[in-house]
């Protein structure tokens, strides 16, 4: 389940990065070196000691000041102009609007492209805008300029998680680490990485650390809820999650560690419960309509999730992971026609993500159609191999065929990751 928020400023993504140095003097100089050179340019034998002496000594300190000054006038009114455009996309991003936010980061860039914080929030704008070629590019740039910058390798590493280039992502993650491994979200993004490779173990240990390091950051024990579903520990994930609602119980998005907990324990009600408080928090996100169509899918209760899954379309008609719930809700009322037709979206929309194949297997296995239902089962558990859900729908598939055996080992495979 997705959900957008403004950058955090104590995420990777978010820290202001350092100022640049100034490079008004750089501009004097090159003005001076103009001006003795045309001073050379008159000297003629007889009076070279005297035209020497007043071109290299006394001629450039008395003109410098007042070409810095211009010099200075001139770059002080175009920074100003650059942190006035850089302050209003932030006003912008505060009101969700990300579009307005890229307009005025690209009038910043234009003015003082030299400034880092500029292009650090463009390239996290760009990543709220799906534009993930356009951060990379950002990123690329105060990367080669500044090679010590941190927090550019950790936000570059978020991005390459999720275009799904793992092995980029992880070597960005670790060397973020290499140089600040006394930060908690350092450890943080990872975790995410691992967890997007199902190494769960190892992203473990990355949120522990995290914790270690900043106890009273939700957003670690949000991570390591999610990771306990992962790895069947979900008494400890519930508690995790219970951690994050109370460190901060009014924030639109405590919730949905919790939601998936109970989901995963099958307390339905208590998942819908929790759903309806994200949605009374953010009634125009998506996400909570999203989190409570699943829970009512799951509990049997179709038509309300078919409604609520309508309603995250209305809000959101790009969210794949809303197309696939209601590809689960229709497969309950016996609308399979539409169910594929969801499913497929999904599918596009999360760029074939291992969920999305599971819900189009389910869909197909409703229709009987074993075959291409086993395809995907098999396209799910390549892309994520120690997914519950995936274990889960295979076994149902072999069992369909006649396959015992095969259903019998994914079945004990998906009981060693239940909670």
């Amino acid at each position: 389940m997705s959900e957008e928020k403004p950058p955090d400023e104590n995420e990777d993504n978010g820290r202001p990065a350092r100022r640049p140095q100034d490079a008004g003097s750089d501009d004097g100089e090159s003005l001076i070196k103009k001006q003795r050179e045309r001073t050379i340019g008159i000297i003629v034998v007889g009076i070279i000691a005297v035209v020497a002496l007043f071109a290299f000594i006394i001629y450039p300190r008395f003109l410098q000041p007042v070409q810095q000054r211009t010099v200075a006038n001139m770059r002080g009114g175009t920074e100003a102009a650059a942190q006035a455009h850089f302050q209003r996309s932030i006003e912008y991003i505060n009101e969700y609007n990300f579009n307005g936010a890229m307009r005025e980061l690209d009038d910043a860039v234009e003015l003082d492209g030299e400034n880092p914080q500029y292009r650090m929030l463009r390239a996290i704008v760009a990543v709220q805008l799906d534009r993930y070629s356009q951060a990379l590019e950002d990123l690329d740039t105060i990367i080669a300029a500044d090679p010590g910058m941190v927090d550019a390798y950790g936000l570059r590493a978020n991005v390459y998680l999720l275009q799904e280039d793992y092995d980029r992502a992880l070597a960005d993650a670790d060397y973020a680490l290499s140089l600040d491994p006394e930060t908690a979200h350092r450890y943080l993004t990872r975790a995410k990485v691992y967890q997007a490779m199902g190494d769960y173990e190892k992203a473990l240990a990355d949120a522990d650390d995290a914790i270690l390091l900043d106890p009273g950051n939700p957003e670690a024990y949000r991570v390591r809820a999610y990771l306990g579903i992962k790895v069947g520990a979900c008494l400890d994930a519930l508690a995790d999650a219970n951690v994050v609602t109370q460190m901060a119980p009014e924030y639109s998005g405590a919730y949905l560690a919790r939601i998936a907990v109970y989901l995963a324990l099958e307390q339905y009600d208590n998942a819908i419960s929790d759903a309806t408080l994200e949605i009374n928090m953010a009634p125009e996100g998506s996400f909570g309509y999203n989190a409570r169509a699943w829970a009512y899918a799951k509990a049997g209760q179709y038509e309300q999730a078919l409604e609520d899954a309508n309603r995250s379309i209305e809000l959101d008609d790009e969210c794949a992971e809303c197309y696939d719930t209601r590809s689960l809700a229709q497969i309950g009322l016996g609308d399979l026609n539409a169910a594929e037709s969801d499913a497929d979206r999904a599918l596009q929309l999360s760029d074939h993500a291992s969920w999305a194949y599971v819900g189009r297997a389910k869909v197909f296995l409703a229709k009987n159609r074993l075959d291409a239902a086993l395809s995907d089962a098999n396209a799910a558990a390549e892309a994520s191999p120690n997914e519950r859900d995936v274990f889960s729908i295979r076994a149902q598939i072999y069992r369909a065929m006649g396959r015992t055996s095969e259903a019998n080992r994914d079945e004990a495979r998906k009981e060693a990751l239940s909670c």
